[in-house]
């Protein structure tokens, strides 16, 4: 086990002298010469080089530990988030068949008067990418009054409302807190297999 701990700092130590080597032509060249070497590059490749930050932050016992449980939350996230998906796609093609089109920047809503913000006629259910946007706007809680109320006077009607409530209880209510149940189940069992040892 000591040989593989040597392995994977050589390996580190490898990777940043590559990073380095790249970087520092690729930097000299585009400060004589900006045509000649694209400025993205150079951001992508400074960025791998945060991934030093991950080797020192890992040397903490309390981060290793945080690191540990979000490695074993990745398979239950994927379920989860595969969850998440079906729910923003069912509420999307919902969304879409019962708004989609309603909601147009040339709407005879006056915002202001409601208090409304302008930028609420961009969430709508007028395609499928807007009703994701939507679904995750909903989500987050964003606003959620103002949403709700905008697509309920668009529509002439309050019992729309049952869509947006039923998009809360399952969504929010019972898959994000399913979601950080299962992270702080998962949190607290490292921690007491941690202190165990």
């Amino acid at each position: 086990s000591l040989k593989w701990h040597y392995f994977k700092r050589e390996a580190f130590d490898v990777y940043e002298l590559i990073c380095s080597l790249v970087l520092v032509p690729l930097i000299t060249i585009r400060i004589f010469d900006a045509d000649l070497i694209d400025i993205l590059l150079i951001k992508w490749l400074l960025c791998t080089r945060i991934i030093r930050f991950l080797r020192w932050v890992n040397t903490f016992e309390k981060y290793n530990l945080i690191f540990s449980t979000l490695y074993k939350l990745v398979p239950l996230f994927v379920d989860l988030l595969g969850i998440l998906f079906v729910a923003f796609y069912f509420y999307s093609a919902m969304g879409d068949y019962l708004f989609g089109g309603q909601i147009k920047t040339n709407i005879n809503i006056n915002f202001q008067e409601y208090g409304d913000p302008n930028y609420f006629v961009y969430v709508n259910f007028n395609d499928f990418y807007m009703g994701f946007f939507t679904c995750f706007h909903l989500m987050i809680v964003n606003n959620w009054l103002y949403t709700v109320d905008v697509h309920c006077r668009v529509m002439g009607s309050f019992a729309y409302r049952l869509f947006f409530v039923s998009y809360y209880v399952i969504v929010v209510m019972v898959c994000l807190n399913i979601l950080l149940a299962f992270t702080i189940d998962l949190y607290v069992t490292q921690m007491s297999n941690h202190f165990e040892d």
